[in-house]
Parts: C-alpha cells; structure tokens; sequence
C-alpha cells in the first residue's frame, strides 16, 4: 500500500512539474527589434517574433514624444489584407499617431518579409477536416495576431488593453 502512495504521489508530481512547465515556459514570445527611421511624426522600428515556428516580421510606428507629453500608447494592430504588406500599410502610421496611438503593421503569413508557402483554400479545408488546425493557414493567422500582442508587452512605452 505503502508503494502505491509513493507511485500516485510521484505521478502527481510529474503532472504539477509539466504543467508549470507549459504554463511558464511554452507560450514565451522573443521580440528582436531594430530600428528602421524616424520622421516628423513617429520612430519606426522592425519587430520579428516567432509564432508557430515561424518568424513574424511588422513594423512598429511609435508617435514622436514632445518634451512634455507622455510616454506611453495604446497601440492598433493592423493586419493587411488582399496579399497587402506592411510598407504598403504603413500609411495607418500617419493616421494613427495623430491621435497618439502606436501602430503595428504585420506581414501576415506568405506576404512579405513573413514568406512561406501558404496553403489553397482547398488544402486548408482538407486540413481542417482531418482536424489538424495546426495546419490551417487561418488559425495560424489569428495565433499570429494572439502572439503579437504578447511581443508588444515586451516593448516599452506601449499601453497594451486586451479586450
């Protein structure tokens, strides 16, 4: 009996010593960041994170502070669309940091920098009815947009609202 205790508490224990595993350490996001330009209006920096094996290159636009004005943003996440890129979205920069918002642009995946071979609609639905999500270019996207957010809690000066 004494043996079996032993064996379930073991077991136990391997279970709580996985879970704080995937909890703390599988959902980690590294940011590199490097500096692009500055204008008039905002700094733009290249963010490059990685989410689901695969490296994410966006633009950053952060508004310029005046002397006085405060040091932190909200920021939007723009997501081009109709095989868009991020230099060709930045204009939502220009837009956005009137208002003194920072803007994210990301090159969605097979666009741009975040070049890959992406799926037809055809093989995307074959995917998902054989129940490999992890496969289907759509849910890889909005996994895209999920880790996005979390490279952006790692920038300073960004107010990050999860909503």
């Amino acid at each position: 009996m004494k043996k079996q205790k032993k064996v379930v508490f073991l077991f136990v224990f391997i279970i709580i010593i996985l879970l704080i595993y995937f909890i703390f350490f599988t959902n980690k996001v590294n940011v590199e960041r490097e500096f692009i330009n500055e204008t008039t209006n905002y700094i733009t920096e290249k963010l490059v994170f990685n989410s689901q094996r695969q490296d994410i290159y966006s633009l950053l636009f952060l508004p310029k502070l005046k002397s006085s004005g405060k040091n932190k943003f909200p920021v939007v996440i723009v997501l081009p669309g109709a095989q868009g890129t991020k230099e060709s979205r930045s204009f939502y920069a220009d837009i956005f940091s009137e208002i003194k918002y920072a803007t994210l642009v990301l090159d969605q995946r097979g666009i741009g920098e975040t070049n890959r071979q992406v799926n037809s609609i055809q093989q995307d639905f074959n995917e998902f009815a054989k129940g490999r999500k992890d496969k289907v270019i759509q849910f890889l996207m909005a996994q895209d947009v999920l880790n996005a957010v979390d490279a952006l809690s790692k920038v300073k000066k960004l107010i990050i609202r999860r909503s």
